[in-house]
């Protein structure tokens, strides 16, 4: 990570600053937004000065009306992505809106599109999937027509993202492959590292974790080469994630503290919450479960804070697995049926299927076996249905130790010897010896 190039950023920051604020102190804003479009301080996409950069736009955005339409919109469009970096979507939607209603009044196609995009991001962020690859088709469509090849690849990675959170990830590997073929044909690096890093996500949920690990060094060496400290940030985590797959928990541990620092430095509260949601899940895996309970519960405060309501599902679920973890079993299922909730309401499947197994696993313990039988053939529906074949397996396997606890040994070994067939084809051998 090269820590030059937020330094050189903050000077540039620093030397705008004294002019810019000079000439809005004289009430000069037209000089002022040229000023600072002039210095592309206004272009800046990075994270890392959101919050400067929002100090920056706010005296514009409270005198829109001296500037012109196309600078109305351009500044509402800025002002909407530094806010949404932020995670503070629902103020980033609304100054979105405000800007493709400009856009659409003065025939801005490309503001059109470019807009449609970003609030495709903030719905995917939000986990209203099916609004966002809505907002996103109709961005993807302006793009074509107007033969913008780098507003084209970012739509096709943000659908791409979509369809993952929906569980079809040969869809958005699909969709991914495309935005790579375009960002590489533009020569934008940005765009391929993203590309890459969301690839690395998607082949990460089926299992075939090293070729995630693969596509994320790609993604990271990138990252760093350009100083995109928000994409080292994410992309960290992501390698995090295949190592607490892999069962490497301190390992894991160790990546989701770093990127716990990093986001906290620059200011991106979305990938702060993903870490300690991280952090939570490996104490969980350690067996320090109170540990776990205090990083979810810093989480879920961060979260409801910022309206990210997908991460308000995932967090309460995985509280629930450490309450599950410490025996208190109607607390985690009370935990589990309000994750479950929020994550049906925003259609993330794959999380979903996993609260459901997770319930289906805390019953198991309360001798409901009915109720958890019921709740494991849900989950295992959703895991076919994404293709996610290791949380196949796992479900297989508890399916098949719970029709052996109420005695029925022909349904059991079915289920056990389809979960050892799945876990012998994934090579995990020390899974097939947990059947013992």
């Amino acid at each position: 990570m090269s820590r030059n190039c937020i330094s050189l950023r903050r000077q540039l920051i620093d030397q705008v600053s004294s002019h810019y604020f000079d000439l809005i102190t004289k009430g000069d804003f037209k000089k002022a937004f040229e000023y600072l479009t002039n210095t592309n301080l206004i272009n800046i996409d990075d994270i890392g000065e959101s919050k400067v950069l929002l100090n920056l736009l706010d005296p514009l955005v409270q005198n829109l009306s001296v500037l012109d339409q196309n600078s109305q919109s351009l500044v509402l469009t800025v002002t909407g992505s530094t806010y949404a970096a932020l995670s503070e979507y629902r103020k980033a939607l609304d100054l979105y809106e405000k800007a493709l209603e400009i856009s659409r009044q003065i025939g801005d196609k490309q503001g059109e599109g470019n807009t449609l995009r970003k609030m495709g991001s903030v719905y995917t962020a939000l986990g209203i999937y099916r609004k966002a690859l809505d907002l996103n088709e109709k961005s993807l469509e302006i793009s074509r027509q107007i033969e913008d090849k780098r507003g084209e690849g970012n739509t096709l990675r943000n659908m791409g993202v979509a369809y993952d959170s929906l569980g079809e990830y040969r869809k958005a590997l699909d969709i991914y492959e495309k935005a790579l073929e375009i960002s590489r044909q533009i020569e934008d690096k940005r765009g391929e590292g993203n590309s890459l890093r969301n690839m690395g996500k998607a082949y990460s949920a089926l299992g075939e974790n090293q070729k995630a690990l693969d596509l994320y060094e790609k993604s990271l060496k990138i990252a760093q080469q350009i100083g995109d400290i928000g994409g080292e940030c994410h992309t960290l985590r992501n390698i995090g994630n295949v190592y607490y797959d892999r069962g490497e928990f301190r390992k894991a541990l160790d990546l989701y503290e770093k990127v716990l620092k990093i986001a906290q430095q620059i200011g991106d509260i979305n990938c702060e919450g993903m870490a300690l949601i991280g952090m939570g899940n490996s104490y969980t895996s350690l067996d320090e479960y109170q540990k776990a309970i205090d990083l979810y519960e810093k989480t879920l405060k961060i979260v409801q804070q910022i309206g990210d309501i997908r991460s308000e599902g995932v967090a309460l679920v995985d509280m629930g697995t450490a309450y599950h973890q410490l025996g208190d079993y109607k607390k985690a299922i009370d935990l589990y049926e309000k994750g479950l909730k929020i994550v049906q309401q925003i259609g993330d499947i794959r999380s979903e299927g996993m609260a459901l197994i997770d319930m289906g696993l805390a019953y198991d313990q309360l001798d409901d076996y009915k109720k958890a039988i019921d709740l494991y053939e849900k989950g295992l529906k959703i895991a076919q249905q994404i293709g996610d074949i290791y949380c196949e397996g796992i479900t297989r396997r508890n399916l098949g130790f719970t029709y052996r606890r109420i005695g029925k040994m022909n349904i059991s070994r079915k289920y056990l010897n389809e979960a050892k067939q799945i876990f012998k084809n994934l090579d995990l051998p020390d899974m097939i010896d947990s059947f013992e």
